[in-house]
């Protein structure tokens, strides 16, 4: 269906080429088994955020069991056994990388999960330290300028194959980043306005925009192909059409792919609430019938 209205097509994909094809009746076959067996499902490109899913659950099961395995004993603290865990996952991590090593049993070899493992650790440890850990809008502008600084310096470390960097940028920006907001969120919270609701409801909610903002951006597509004049095949690049890449678009790819899936959400609420009343009414109505 998504190749005969062209939103998929063979001809353009994601920027390093790659494209998809319609699938066999084998082809699919083979595809499901490996998204039940392997876990293997967000290849598709409408699906590529779906890596997080795997991703979380691989790395709360490393966790649970690493925690339950070294501080079962009690012999260590829960955050003693936190920072044993987060040392490992970077020492593991740096294996990895300067060997240019893979584990080869989970989709694009690991690198995600461990720093899912890392970060759990983290979790612990900042639980333990929150009260100490102080607040002030002096930080938060210094954590955004960090996370501003790391941006232009292209740190990244959730890429498939890393680099030794890796190892002190992303525990930095991630910790950062978690700070910036977290102090960002608790200020918004204490004013009951129109935007804390909206904010509330996009973030009790973020299982829609996960799952559906891909196809979302594809609505900013159609509108960027027909502003520039494009080949309608660009509406299968992968996420956004490529072209024109500083024209400011990536504004409303941003509202559309919160925005309209969450518009989604209400239209499908909005009509079981109104099929829930005209249910209702029936019955009243054959209540009445039958007295």
């Amino acid at each position: 269906m998504l190749f005969h209205f062209g939103i998929l097509n063979e001809t353009y994909g994601n920027w390093t080429g790659g494209v998809t094809h319609p699938y066999s009746w084998h082809s699919a076959g083979a595809r499901l088994l490996q998204m039940v067996t392997g876990m293997s499902g967000y290849d598709e490109f409408l699906a590529g955020a779906f890596w997080f899913f795997r991703g979380l659950l691989v790395a709360s099961v490393l966790f649970v069991v690493l925690y339950r395995l070294l501080g079962g004993s009690g012999r260590l603290s829960h955050v003693q056994t936190a920072v044993l865990i987060c040392v490992g996952a970077l020492a593991f991590t740096a294996f990895r990388i300067a060997g240019d090593y893979t584990v080869t049993v989970i989709p694009n070899g690991g690198m995600r999960e461990i720093w899912g493992l890392f970060f759990f650790g983290v979790g612990v440890i900042y639980r333990h330290f929150e009260p100490r850990i102080r607040e002030n809008f002096w930080l938060f502008l210094l954590y955004f300028a960090l996370i501003c600084g790391a941006g232009w310096m292209h740190f990244c470390g959730m890429n498939h194959r890393g680099t030794l960097r890796d190892l002190w940028t992303l525990p930095l920006t991630g910790t950062v980043g978690f700070l910036m907001v977290r102090y960002a969120a608790r200020m918004l919270d204490r004013r009951h306005n129109r935007l804390r609701d909206i904010l509330v409801f996009i973030g009790d909610n973020t299982l829609y925009v996960l799952v559906f903002h891909i196809l979302a951006y594809k609505a900013v597509s159609a509108l960027k192909i027909w502003h520039y004049g494009l080949d309608w095949g660009q509406m299968g690049c992968h996420m956004v059409i490529h072209d024109f890449r500083d024209d400011g678009y990536w504004i409303l790819y941003s509202i559309a792919g919160v925005a309209l899936p969450l518009l989604g959400l209400l239209a499908v609420r909005s009509l079981r609430s109104v099929a829930a009343r005209v249910k209702g009414q029936e019955s009243r109505v054959e209540a009445v019938a039958q007295e």
